[in-house]
């Protein structure tokens, strides 16, 4: 069953990695899973997520379990490496890397549209365009909340700016806004499949 099975491995380079793939509810019979138990309070759409990290993390070569530090940051004891988890309603992402990161996967749909006043100023409103707003709203919260997993600011309106969206990039930058101090980091990005996904990581 598992052959059958499509991960993605995007090269982010400094050898960090995303392994993706699409939710799957036949993982909890895979070979991998032997001996795995999700929390049972858990829905059964929570478990598949549950299960898809865990087989995305065997991909990348880590059997240990997940643990969470200070606010749900996951990590993988004893590797040396950092990981950040995402998952959207249809696919589960998963990144490695020697280096704090984040990765975020969301459905390209208008609910960050209908939302964007909570996480976006107006002149980060106007990077997006009219043609493609869906597309490039959902793609500045998925850029925030990549952000978010290596920051643990909480305040995507105040706490971080969308700094601009080139045409045809692929790449774009936002900052970190902590008092005086300000952080800029470098977004990189995909579309696929009705979805982006987004990853950030230091360095």
């Amino acid at each position: 069953m598992e052959k059958e099975i499509k991960t993605e491995v995007v090269d982010c380079g400094a050898d960090a990695r995303i392994y993706i793939c699409r939710l799957n509810p036949a993982f909890s019979s895979a070979p991998f899973a032997a001996g795995l138990q999700p929390p049972p309070a858990f829905s059964a759409h929570r478990k598949t997520e549950w299960l898809t990290v865990r087989y995305l993390l065997a991909q990348a070569g880590y059997h240990q379990e997940v643990q969470y530090a200070d606010k749900g940051k996951p990590v993988l004891p004893g590797s040396g490496m950092h990981i950040s988890i995402s998952h959207s309603r249809d696919y589960a992402a998963v990144m490695v890397s020697p280096v704090p990161c984040g990765v975020d996967v969301e459905k390209i749909s208008d609910r960050a549209a209908r939302v964007a006043h909570k996480f976006l100023s107006g002149p980060e409103k106007e990077l997006a365009s009219g043609v493609h707003q869906d597309r490039d709203f959902t793609l500045f919260w998925s850029a925030k909340e990549s952000l978010y997993k290596i920051t643990g600011s909480p305040d995507f309106l105040k706490s971080f700016r969308i700094v601009s969206l080139p045409p045809g990039g692929n790449v774009f930058d936002v900052e970190h806004i902590k008092g005086k101090n300000v952080t800029r980091y470098r977004v990189f990005y995909t579309i696929f499949d009705g979805h982006v996904l987004t990853w950030i990581h230091e360095g």
